[in-house]
């Protein structure tokens, strides 16, 4: 439920796996405690980071805004007057360009292993240990979600209140948020205290966010459904019911396509098997509808719109509250759904994709003038503003603020956001990159594919096996409109890997 931002909340996954990492290590080398063969996945992370260390070294040699880098102000590097202080304790002598430029490539060198090691081989970690104690694993990761369930649905009720004009829901918020995610204050507005349109967000950092993390939470709930009867049945229904319906008050297309996709996966997968099938669709698809409708109320008649940056200041209820359902519900469709292949006057007046749409061809535009290696990892940023397409840009407000941070900050503090994790690769690590990503996610995603076609629900492993497949693909189709800003992807990765091996270990018959 992390996400990658800074601060407090990133700590809660980054230092705990970096010990279990050091675990891993002793035991995989010094103890030669080998229960799952996992050489290939070493070697091929040992080549991946190869691969992006050379793509790296390429990309800094034919960089070609060292002038406006050296040019900027020390102040983009938070940390330079203490680092500097330093050298001059030791007597070490240098320039401001060439602490610049040093601490440029240091940092961009640095980057890339570290994205290696967060991902890969943190998933790498997680996948070894939940193989090992598969029970107890899911067990706790279960629980684990279960948690994040209440806690997310605890603050998107908090604020949900503030968005109907609470004041005193608006003060916890201003108190809580900073431990989720960091708050910008910097001459930024992103990401804001408090959110700046009638959405819920709750502990994310923007409302699209809410859904994909909701890729891990609702197949889990769909697959306890399913395998229970009676009164459990009806609780997970509720569980279902409470949580789509703060999935459908983000309003985020996101979270909306997301969610229809991923009940479109649990439909394939229920007819495929031919059991039950009435039955089990309709046990999913109601919640879904009733979550839908009582959302359509909510934002109909009770939610107010909050306005101004950062201050909202609630004023007067959204208008047509008391339009007709139809006309709701076509107006919910037409904002979170159409609106993402709109591209005429309508997304304009509703969401615009315009920034998106500028973004991604930037980035695309990028990789196929660098189509092998890419710019080098993290590096994209730079080339931004020489790649934007000027009829998507030259008026569109949002982007020219963004790019007046960045040459007022520097671009070693401040770059324009990314959209689309695969777009963003192609532009930074090149179509070697882009296959590098993908593969062991279709190779996992095929695997756990083929099992599920093979076994029957009766199988003891099929239910988590239909969980983490719906989430596998809602998390790497996620990839193609946004970054993998959660560890969810690596989490269901290695929840992929390890469950792939239980098959193995236990050698179950097709017919079980």
């Amino acid at each position: 439920m992390n996400t990658l931002s800074s601060g407090f909340s990133v700590k809660l996954s980054w230092y705990p796996m970096l010990g279990v990492s050091c675990l891993w290590i002793y035991d995989y080398f010094i103890k030669k405690n080998r229960k799952i063969i996992i050489d290939r996945y070493l070697l091929y992370i040992l080549c991946y980071c190869f691969f992006l260390f050379v793509g790296e070294c390429i990309g800094l040699i034919r960089f070609p805004y060292y002038q406006q880098l050296v040019l900027g102000s020390i102040s983009q590097i938070e940390k330079a007057p203490l680092v500097m202080h330093f050298f001059d304790k030791i007597g070490f002598q240098c320039t401001d360009e060439e602490f610049i430029l040093g601490w440029f490539t240091i940092r961009q060198l640095r980057s890339g292993m570290s994205y290696i090691l967060y991902t890969w081989v943190f998933a790498l970690v997680l996948g070894y240990y939940i193989s090992i104690f598969w029970n107890r694993s899911i067990m706790l990761i279960k629980r684990a979600v279960y948690i994040s369930i209440i806690v997310i649905v605890f603050c998107a009720i908090i604020e949900l209140f503030y968005l109907m004009g609470n004041e005193m829901a608006k003060y916890v918020l201003v108190h809580i948020t900073p431990y989720f995610h960091e708050v910008y204050s910097d001459g930024r507005d992103y990401p804001p205290l408090l959110w700046y349109t009638p959405q819920i967000r709750s502990i994310f950092i923007e409302p699209s966010n809410f859904g994909m993390y909701a890729v891990l939470v609702n197949p889990l709930l769909w697959v306890n459904i399913l395998k229970n009867t009676g009164y459990k049945k009806i609780a997970w229904g509720i569980c279902s019911i409470v949580f789509t319906f703060f999935v459908f008050l983000s309003q985020a297309r996101t979270s909306t396509l997301l969610l229809i996709l991923q009940f479109a996966v649990l439909i394939f997968l229920i007819v495929y098997k031919k059991n039950n099938c009435f039955k089990n669709i309709t046990a999913i698809f109601v919640p879904i509808i009733i979550s839908f409708l009582l959302s359509i109320m909510v934002i109909s008649n009770f939610i107010i719109t909050p306005v101004g940056d950062n201050k909202p200041a609630l004023t007067t209820k959204v208008e047509n509250n008391n339009a007709a359902l139809m006309t709701e519900i076509t107006e919910y469709a037409d904002n979170n759904i159409t609106s993402v292949v709109d591209s005429g006057e309508n997304a304009n007046r509703k969401g615009s994709n315009t920034t998106r749409k500028a973004i991604y061809i930037t980035n695309l535009n990028i990789g196929l003038d660098y189509p092998l290696f890419g710019v080098g990892y993290k590096l994209n940023g730079a080339y931004f503003v020489d790649y934007m397409p000027l009829e998507l840009t030259q008026d569109n407000a949002e982007i020219q603020k963004w790019i007046g941070y960045m040459k007022a900050q520097g671009i070693m503090r401040y770059t324009l956001p990314n959209i689309g994790e695969y777009v963003t690769k192609f532009s930074s690590t090149g179509i070697i990159g882009v296959l590098f990503l993908v593969f062991p996610w279709i190779y996992v995603g095929l695997k756990l594919l083929s099992k599920l076609r093979r076994y029957s629900q009766a199988n003891a492993l099929w239910y988590d096996s239909a969980w983490i497949f719906i989430g596998l693909v809602g998390v790497f189709v996620s990839g193609f409109g946004d970054e993998f800003v959660f560890y969810t992807p690596w989490a269901v990765l290695a929840l992929s890997f390890a469950i792939l091996k239980q098959y193995d270990k236990n050698k179950f018959d097709v017919k079980s």
